[in-house]
């Protein structure tokens, strides 16, 4: 059966004023749902440009943020008086050591050396922060207060194999 004789049947039951002109059958449903599908494709592409702008700027703001030269103002320093020890300390640019510590106000704030001994000759994890002698003005070595070794520039790490045993028994606390 066609589609004319099916819509005829249909409507063999209307008055004359209930029945839509001809060609007028699907015209308001058909207008409605192509403004409702453009709605829809504008918003989803509203959506779309929202999220790639965001994604953009946060990449934009970490690479700014993790930049070679923010990370090499970054630096482990340990407070002279107090020993407090400030990890991942952004340095000011036009300033040199001693730093101002942001709790105290005083500048005492000084490059730290890590040591990873132990005194039975094993390794550690996290280290033992420790400020060279000739850093506070001192002409003497270095000693770390846990292990007793010389603590120097640069200070050398243990072997790997016992750096691996110190590293899993502190993921095991």
């Amino acid at each position: 059966m066609s589609r004319t004789s099916e819509s005829s049947k249909l409507l063999e039951g209307l008055d004359a004023d209930q029945k839509p002109a001809a060609g007028q059958a699907g015209a308001g449903k058909g207008a409605g749902s192509k403004n409702t599908r453009q709605l829809m494709l504008g918003l989803g592409a509203l959506l779309f440009s929202m999220a790639v702008l965001g994604y953009v700027s946060l990449s934009a703001y970490k690479s700014w943020n993790e930049s070679p030269l923010a990370q090499s103002r970054k630096a482990t320093l340990k407070d002279s008086e107090t020993g407090e020890v400030f990890e991942d300390f952004s340095t000011p640019s036009a300033e040199s050591s001693p730093f101002e510590n942001p709790k105290t106000g005083k500048r005492t704030l000084y490059p730290a050396e890590a040591c990873y001994w132990t005194k039975d000759g094993k390794a550690k994890f996290p280290p033992t922060f420790v400020i060279l002698n000739e850093r506070l003005g001192v002409n003497a070595p270095t000693k770390c207060p846990d292990c007793g070794r010389n603590v120097r520039r640069f200070n050398p790490l243990p072997p790997d194999n016992l750096m691996q045993e110190a590293w899993d028994a502190s993921q095991k606390k």
